[in-house]
C-alpha cells in the first residue's frame, strides 16, 4: 500500500487531458445523481455550515458546494481550459503533499513479530518525499468560524437542483456534546425521526404531507 500510494502521490501525470476531463464529468455525474437520493442530507449539510465551522469544512468537502464546484470544473474542461486552471492547481498540491513528510504522523498495525520491518518500510516511505521546490510558498488556510449571536436572524436560502423533489432542512444551535442534555437530546431527536411510525418526522412530512 505504501508503494501504491507513493506512486499516486508522485507519479500521477496531471497533465493526462484527456483522462482528467473524464475524471471531472465522472465525479460531476456521480454528485448531481447523489442529490436525489440523499437531498435532505445535502440540504442539511448546507444549512450546518451556516452556524459551525467544522459544518463549513463538511460542506465544502462533500455538499451542495462541492457539486458547484465540480460544475465550475465542467465548465472550464467544456472551455478546453484544464491544462491552463486546473492542472497547475493539482501540481501545487501535491507539491504541498510531498513537502509535508516531516508532519505526517503513521500508525501500524500489525503482529508484533513484524512491528520493526513494517518501521523500516514506513520510514524509507517517509525519506521518498521531498522538501519544497526553490521559490515555493506555503500559506497557512484557516476556515472562518460562523458567528451568529442570540439575536440575530438566521437566513432563508434557496438552491435550484434538476429534481422535481425539494428537500429542506433547519440547523439551529443546540446543547454542546459535553452538555448533561446533549446525550437526552440526541436520543430523543432519534426516536422522532425513526422510531415511530405514528409520529415520526419522515412519516408526517413526506408520505402524508402532514
Amino acid at each position: 500500500m505504501l508503494s501504491l500510494t507513493q506512486q499516486l502521490v508522485q507519479e500521477t501525470n496531471f497533465k493526462n487531458i484527456p483522462k482528467l476531463s473524464t475524471l471531472v464529468k465522472s465525479l460531476t455525474n456521480d454528485n448531481l445523481s447523489s442529490i436525489v437520493s440523499s437531498g435532505h442530507s445535502y440540504a442539511r449539510s448546507y444549512a450546518t455550515s451556516k452556524i459551525s465551522a467544522s459544518g463549513k469544512l463538511d460542506e465544502s468537502l462533500g455538499g451542495i458546494q462541492q457539486i458547484m464546484f465540480l460544475n465550475q470544473l465542467r465548465d472550464i474542461d467544456e472551455a478546453n481550459e484544464l491544462a491552463e486552471k486546473v492542472v497547475p492547481k493539482l501540481e501545487r498540491i501535491r507539491n504541498i503533499l510531498l513537502s509535508g513528510s516531516s508532519g505526517f504522523k503513521y500508525a501500524l498495525t500489525c503482529s508484533r513479530d513484524v512491528v520493526k520491518s513494517q518501521e523500516e518500510l514506513v520510514s524509507k516511505f517517509a525519506s521518498t518525499f521531498n522538501s519544497l521546490p526553490a521559490g515555493f510558498v506555503s500559506n497557512t488556510y484557516e476556515i472562518p468560524s460562523p458567528s451568529y449571536g442570540q439575536t440575530e436572524k438566521y437566513t432563508k436560502n434557496f438552491i435550484e437542483i434538476p429534481s422535481q423533489v425539494s428537500f429542506a432542512s433547519t440547523a439551529l444551535h443546540g446543547a454542546e456534546y459535553s452538555s448533561r442534555d446533549a446525550a437526552a437530546l440526541q436520543v430523543l431527536s432519534q426516536l422522532l425521526t425513526f422510531k415511530s411510525k405514528t409520529s415520526s418526522i419522515h412519516h408526517n412530512i413526506q408520505p402524508i404531507c402532514g
